[in-house]
C-alpha cells in the first residue's frame, strides 16, 4: 500500500518559478529542460523533486534530474516504465516542483514553445500493436501563465473496412423502405470517403513508436 504524505502548497507565496524550455525524447525516454527562477535567493542550492501529479492531487512518478547548474535542470523518465516496470496510469498530469513536503511551483511552458506543445506528443504501440499507449501534451491557460498538461491514454485498433456497394444496395433491397435512403446516404459518404483518400494519399504518414521496459530509468516514489 502506498504511503501518503500530505504536502503544504506554497505556490501561491511566489517564491519560485518553474518554466519548461524544451521538450524532446530519446526513444521511450522523455527529457525536459526545466529554468528555474528565484524570488526567494534563499531556495538557491536547495534539492527539489519534480513530481507528475494526477487530477487527484496524487503523485505518481518522480521525474529524474541533471543539475546543469542553480537555474537549470534536465528532467528524464521512461514513460513506459517510471520506476516500477509498470506503465503511467491513465490520466492527466501537471508537474509540480517541492521541496522536502512543500510545493513551491507549477511547470509552465515557456510562451515561444507553446505553438510546438502537441508535436512532441508520442504514442507506443503494445500488444502485438492492437493497442497504444498514448503520451499526450497541452498547455492550459492558468491566470498568469501556461501550465504544461500531460495527458496519457488508452487507445485501441478497429477495424476501418468498408462494406462493398452491393451489400449496401442489398441491405437497401431487402430493409424497410424508410431505411433506404439511409442506405443511399451511406453510399454517397463511402464515395467521398474514398475521394478524400485518393487527394490525400501522398501526405507524410505517421510514425509510431514501440514501448520497452527497463528498470535502469526513472525512479519509484519509495
Amino acid at each position: 500500500m502506498d504511503k501518503e504524505i500530505m504536502m503544504e502548497d506554497r505556490i501561491s507565496l511566489g517564491r519560485l518559478t518553474a518554466t519548461i524550455t524544451k521538450i524532446w525524447w530519446e526513444r521511450i525516454i522523455v527529457h525536459i529542460d526545466l529554468q528555474l527562477t528565484y524570488a526567494d535567493e534563499a531556495l538557491k542550492g536547495e534539492k527539489f523533486d519534480v513530481y507528475a501529479v494526477d487530477q487527484n492531487f496524487h503523485a505518481k512518478a518522480r521525474f529524474k534530474q541533471t543539475i546543469v547548474d542553480e537555474e537549470h535542470i534536465r528532467l528524464s523518465m521512461n514513460m513506459t516504465n517510471p520506476g516500477n516496470c509498470e506503465c503511467l496510469p491513465m490520466g492527466s498530469y501537471f508537474f509540480y516542483v517541492c521541496r522536502k513536503q512543500e510545493i513551491l511551483a507549477k511547470c509552465v511552458m515557456a510562451h515561444e514553445l507553446v505553438p510546438e506543445a502537441e508535436n512532441v506528443s508520442r504514442s507506443f504501440l503494445h500488444n502485438n500493436r492492437t493497442r497504444g499507449y498514448l503520451v499526450n501534451f497541452y498547455v492550459t491557460e492558468g491566470e498568469n501563465d501556461l501550465p504544461l498538461l500531460m495527458h496519457i491514454m488508452d487507445a485501441m485498433k478497429v477495424s476501418m473496412e468498408q462494406e462493398s456497394n452491393g451489400e449496401i444496395v442489398k441491405s437497401a433491397v431487402t430493409d424497410p423502405a424508410i431505411k433506404m435512403k439511409k442506405n443511399a446516404g451511406r453510399m454517397r459518404w463511402k464515395a467521398y470517403y474514398h475521394g478524400q483518400v485518393k487527394k490525400y494519399k501522398d501526405r507524410q504518414k505517421v510514425i509510431m513508436f514501440m514501448t520497452e521496459q527497463s528498470d535502469t530509468i526513472g525512479t519509484n516514489l519509495q
